[in-house]
């Protein structure tokens, strides 16, 4: 055999054997200088001692990675935190975390804010124009001085004017607090009183006399307040005009304009907001079978009832219009006749206490019912207001929603607050019908003549003329005696 066939062969052969042996074994041969390959991963590391770095999925796993001679020293788990982020952002956008030290809920004290809103646990932004809507605020500083006044001692200040200036409030006190203001008038000079006159009274000059009294409710000749301490008869009086402490007549609410009331008091002047104000409104209590020259009989269904007082309103047959009382007390089922025995027309009743059983009132001779008061109800026939309502010494309209002619009247107190009841009047239907007496409250409004399809309405009167306007009310009073500050320029 030749020679070159021999290394042919012996090639073949050498083949053959590489071929026979399994990768794990070319593995022990294949160690090289920078690791070592098998068919389950690269290793690096001495030989014995390699390390896998990349498994056959292809996943790396790496003990120090370090980028241009700096350690990357964040864990798998800190870098994962950058998983899913945009890929827009950007490394100047990342920089702005630089120097952060809020924590998370101090972030959240601004999520959801929406500029010029103010919201609970949230932070402020003002909106475009610079401006917040409505905050609650414990203490207010301005300039490290804290505001000690109240919302309502500053809302004093609403509609004060354009005009005014700091130079203006000097002049109202020479103190630092609000009771200064009170006795405070732009002028004052002094004067003879002609009877006792209390501090903050409204007056008038008798030229009679020539001394200063007080004025009658709607005056129009006021020239001020008594603005010192109480006076009598030839006392000198220190009168003012401005802002003084004036005497309410009743409730009053600030920024209202006011006129002269009973004792030289103050009481709100009717103006175009409060003319024609609805004061009472309800339906009529459709009484049948009206006395007319009869007595009237008050009888229960239940035999304990026997300590009720039952009070009649009513007529005279053939009289005036004048309304009438009488009251009786319950005994049962036993009835009860008035001694007046010539009523004409019954237009309320009321009972002082609830009563068991169903109470009637009927006509005396036939015994014919006239109305019922039911178990739980105390009134018949009459529109009770929970509260006096305020009149203001002016003479208030009742009309109805529909044609009717029956009576009705109202009980009250007039402007010296003394009771007065309005005579029995027929409505006019959906006409107005002007009171003929001025009120100063009204308690109850007596519609048992009208019929119970009518609605029956109770108004605030007519404008006040101007010339009896007298001032403002700065603030509000809340019953009759109250003092409040006023700005009386008559």
């Amino acid at each position: 055999m030749k020679k070159t066939t021999k290394r042919i062969i012996g090639l073949l052969f050498g083949v053959a054997f590489l071929l026979s042996i399994t990768f794990p074994a070319l593995a022990a041969y294949s160690h090289f200088e920078t690791g070592v390959v098998s068919e389950t991963g690269f290793y690096v590391g001495a030989r014995g001692t390699e390390v896998e770095v990349i498994d056959s999925s292809g996943n790396v796993s790496i003990g120090t990675l370090t980028i241009g001679s700096t350690a990357v020293t964040a864990t798998a788990d800190e870098i994962n935190v950058l998983d899913g982020i945009p890929e827009t952002l950007t490394y100047g956008e990342l920089g702005i975390l630089d120097g952060v030290t809020a924590t998370a809920d101090e972030i959240n004290y601004v999520a959801d804010v929406v500029a010029g809103t103010s919201a609970a646990s949230k932070a402020v932004v003002l909106d475009s124009d610079s401006k917040i809507s409505a905050l609650d605020i414990t203490v207010l500083k301005l300039g490290g001085t804290s505001i000690t006044a109240t919302a309502d001692e500053l809302n004093k200040l609403d509609n004060a004017g354009s005009t005014v200036t700091a130079t203006n409030l000097d002049t109202l006190t020479n103190e630092s607090n609000a009771d200064s203001l009170h006795n405070h008038a732009f002028l004052t000079w002094a004067m003879t009183a002609g009877e006792t006159i209390a501090p903050g009274i409204l007056c008038y000059f008798d030229s009679i006399t020539s001394k200063v009294k007080i004025p009658n409710a709607d005056s129009a000749v006021v020239i001020g307040a008594n603005v010192g301490a109480q006076v009598g008869d030839t006392d000198p009086i220190s009168l003012g005009l401005g802002v003084i402490t004036a005497v309410a007549d009743g409730e009053i609410e600030a920024g209202y304009q006011l006129k002269v009331a009973d004792g030289g008091k103050v009481i709100r002047f009717i103006d175009v907001d409060l003319a024609g104000d609805t004061m009472g409104s309800g339906t009529g209590g459709n009484f049948a079978n009206q006395p007319a020259n009869d007595a009237v009989e008050v009888v229960s269904s239940e035999a304990a009832d026997t300590t009720q007082v039952v009070t009649i309103y009513g007529t005279t047959n053939g009289g005036d219009g004048t309304v009438v009382t009488e009251a009786v007390t319950l005994t049962g089922t036993t009835e009860v006749v008035t001694t007046k025995v010539d009523w004409g027309l019954i237009l309320g009743v009321e009972m002082d206490s609830v009563a068991t059983g169903t109470v009637t009132i009927r006509e005396g001779s036939t015994d014919q019912t006239i109305t019922t008061i039911t178990t739980g109800n105390l009134t018949a026939g009459i529109l009770e207001v929970e509260d006096e309502i305020r009149a203001f010494n002016q003479k208030p309209t009742i009309v109805a929603d529909d044609s009717t002619t029956k009576y009705f009247s109202v009980i009250g107190t007039d402007e010296d607050h003394a009771a007065l009841t309005e005579k029995a009047t027929a409505l006019t239907g959906a006409s107005a019908v002007t009171l003929a007496n001025e009120y100063n409250t009204i308690t109850r409004i007596l519609v048992g003549d009208v019929e119970s399809a009518r609605t029956v309405t109770l108004k605030v009167g007519a404008l006040d003329a101007t010339n009896l306007k007298i001032g403002k009310a700065i603030e509000a009073a809340a019953e009759i005696n109250d003092e409040i500050l006023a700005l009386i320029t008559p």
